[in-house]
C-alpha cells in the first residue's frame, strides 16, 4: 500500500497499486513520520476502513475518531457487514460513523449506570422484523464486545438505525413491504364491512390481529405452505359449527387471497383466522356491554 494522505501519527490514507483503491489505515504510530508516496505495511493491530467517495463522509470520519477509540468504529463496521450480508441490503456509508457514535454514548450510559431511554419497540417489532432480528444480534454482539448488559430498548434503536440508512435494499424485498402494507389494510377492509367494526376504534385492540396477517402474509411471500392433518379439518368444522356468524368473513378473505396471490388458507391457518376474529369481536360485544351498564 502507498500512503496518499497523512491525517495524523495514527490516521492515514492509503491506497492499493493493485486495485487502486483508497482506503483509511488506522493504527497507533502509522502516520508517525510518514509522507505521502512512501510504503506502508500493515501489521495485525491495524484497522482498515474503505475510504467513501463523499469529502463529507471522510471529514466525519476523522471527526469522530479524535473522540472515540478505534474498538468503537471496529465494532460498527462487524455489525454493518453483518446487517449488510443477512438482510441483503446496502447501507448508506455514514452508518458506520452513526453506528459507532451511538455505541459509545450507549456503553458510556451504561457503565454509568444513568438509565435507559425508552423505546417502545413493539410496533418496531411488527414494522421492521427483519432489521429488528439483526438489531437483535448487533446488540447481543455489542454486549459481548463490551461486557455490558443493555436495556431490550437497544435492538430498537439499531433497527431504527438500519431501517433509516438502508440504502439499496433488494428490490423484491421493498417491494413485498408494500404489498404486504397494502393486502394488510384490503384484509383489514373486509373484516370492517363484514363484522361492522370500526378499525380506528381506540378501546379495540387490534395489534395482534395485525400481527398475525402480517406473519401470514410473509410466509405466504415466502411461499411457505402448511398442510393440513385430519385433526385440523375436524377441529374447523367444529369451529365454524360454534361460529358461524365468523364463516362469511374469513371466506372472504380466503378469496382475497386466492385471488390476490393464488394462495389457498389451509385449514389449520383458516382455524387461527377465525379464532383471532372471534377475539376482536368479542372485545367489542364486552364493549357494548359495559356501555349499556352505564
Amino acid at each position: 500500500m502507498i500512503i496518499v494522505k497523512v491525517f495524523n501519527n495514527n490516521i492515514v490514507l492509503v491506497k492499493n497499486k493493485k486495485t487502486a483503491k483508497e482506503s483509511i489505515l488506522w493504527g497507533k504510530g502509522v502516520g508517525f513520520q510518514k509522507k505521502a508516496g512512501q510504503k506502508i505495511v500493515m501489521n495485525k493491530n491495524d484497522a482498515i476502513f474503505v475510504k467513501e467517495a463523499e469529502s463529507d463522509w471522510s471529514r466525519s470520519f476523522l471527526s469522530l475518531s479524535e473522540e472515540i477509540p478505534l474498538k468503537y468504529f471496529e465494532v460498527a463496521k462487524k455489525i454493518v457487514q453483518d446487517a449488510s450480508a443477512n438482510m441483503q441490503a446496502t447501507f448508506n456509508p455514514f452508518l458506520l460513523i452513526s453506528l459507532a457514535d451511538h455505541i459509545f454514548f450507549t456503553i458510556k450510559r451504561a457503565k454509568e449506570k444513568n438509565g435507559e431511554t425508552e423505546l417502545p419497540i413493539s410496533e418496531i417489532k411488527e414494522d421492521y422484523y427483519k432489521e429488528f432480528k439483526q438489531a437483535q444480534l448487533a446488540k447481543n454482539y455489542i454486549e459481548q464486545e463490551f461486557d455490558v448488559a443493555l436495556p431490550e430498548s437497544e435492538a430498537g434503536f439499531l433497527a431504527i438505525h438500519f431501517v433509516e440508512n438502508e440504502k439499496e435494499s433488494v428490490k423484491n424485498y421493498d417491494d413485498s413491504k408494500q404489498i404486504k402494507n397494502r393486502a394488510t389494510n384490503d384484509i383489514l377492509e373486509i373484516i370492517a364491512e363484514n363484522l361492522h367494526l370500526d378499525m380506528t376504534d381506540e378501546k379495540v385492540n387490534f395489534r395482534r390481529l395485525k400481527t398475525h396477517l402480517k406473519f401470514l402474509l410473509t410466509r405466504i411471500q415466502n411461499k411457505e405452505f402448511f398442510r393440513d392433518s385430519k385433526e385440523d379439518k375436524k377441529l374447523y368444522q367444529q369451529i365454524i359449527k360454534n361460529y358461524p356468524e365468523l364463516l362469511d368473513c374469513e371466506q372472504a378473505i380466503s378469496d382475497y387471497l386466492a385471488e390476490t396471490f393464488n394462495y389457498h388458507l389451509s385449514k389449520s391457518e383458516q382455524i387461527y383466522l377465525i379464532m383471532h376474529l372471534r377475539q376482536i369481536v368479542k372485545q367489542k360485544d364486552t364493549q357494548k356491554e359495559a356501555e349499556n351498564e352505564d
